[in-house]
């Protein structure tokens, strides 16, 4: 193999590099599409513990006017089975722990094992969370949803802590916007392990909440705003262009002449 040719393998495996790298350290963790602008149905979410079962009513107008079939049955079901919003022990009849209000998609709700512990995502932006727009949201319907509540968190159905957009988003500008919402949030995760709720905000923030006592414990830069990853970044593009840079002299201009490589033999 001549050096030109091993030359442009090692310069395409560095870019690749580079690119994967810079494709990982910017990365932020999004929403499910959803293709509809769903409403508020019913639902009952177990536990891990296999014991309980947390049961969310939504808004009775809109379940009657579902089409899917299937899910206004199963939106009445659970009504009938937990007439009460909140925690139920599971036997016959399931037994109420505690009643909670309110209510947020499954997927926007966190239950520790034993469900004392509820961390839950507020506010409707996921209705229109699968259609961010160009333009932004008129500035007092922004400033009107940055105060506005944005996680709460409850032990035993009682609030322990309640978190506006505001307190949880350092750059409002970098939020992404629908025709009717902020759109915020970008993952979240509960470590059972170690009871952290991990909340990602889609301008590169992660807030760590202590479950039990509903207080951030820890703030942090993701993505290309943590200055780890930057430094990562920047000695990534750096070595990337020196080790090009030595590529192309080896390669182009310290390669042997044709004299230089005759057989002094044949001279």
């Amino acid at each position: 193999m001549t050096r030109f040719r091993l030359g442009l393998i090692v310069l395409t495996v560095l870019m690749t590099v580079t690119f994967l790298t810079v494709a990982f350290v910017v990365r932020r963790p999004g929403g499910s599409a959803n293709h509809s602008i769903p409403e508020p149905v019913s639902y009952a979410k177990p536990t891990a513990d296999g014991q309980h079962m947390l049961a969310a009513h939504g808004d009775p107008t809109a379940e009657e006017k579902l089409k899917d079939a299937g899910t206004r049955s199963y939106a009445t079901e659970v009504r009938a089975k937990y007439p009460t919003p909140g925690l139920y022990r599971l036997g016959t009849p399931p037994e109420l722990v505690y009643r909670l209000d309110g209510y947020s998609p499954d997927d926007q709700v966190y239950l520790t094992a034993d469900g004392r512990h509820v961390v839950r995502i507020e506010g409707d932006w996921w209705k229109t969370r699968a259609y961010p727009a160009g333009k932004r949201l008129p500035a007092d319907t922004e400033q009107a949803q940055l105060d506005a509540p944005a996680v709460r968190c409850f032990t035993d159905g009682k609030l322990t802590h309640e978190y506006k957009l505001r307190e949880l988003v350092t750059d409002p500008d970098k939020l992404p916007h629908s025709p009717d919402h902020i759109l915020w949030p970008a993952g979240a995760v509960l470590n059972a392990a170690d009871g952290r709720f991990h909340l990602f905000t889609q301008d590169a923030n992660r807030i760590t909440i202590d479950v039990a006592s509903g207080e951030i414990v820890e703030r942090a830069k993701t993505g290309i705003g943590n200055p780890l990853a930057r430094w990562l970044l920047t000695v990534t593009v750096a070595l990337t262009v020196a080790l090009a840079a030595v590529l192309t002299w080896y390669t182009f201009l310290k390669r042997p002449t044709k004299a230089a490589g005759m057989n002094p033999a044949a001279r």
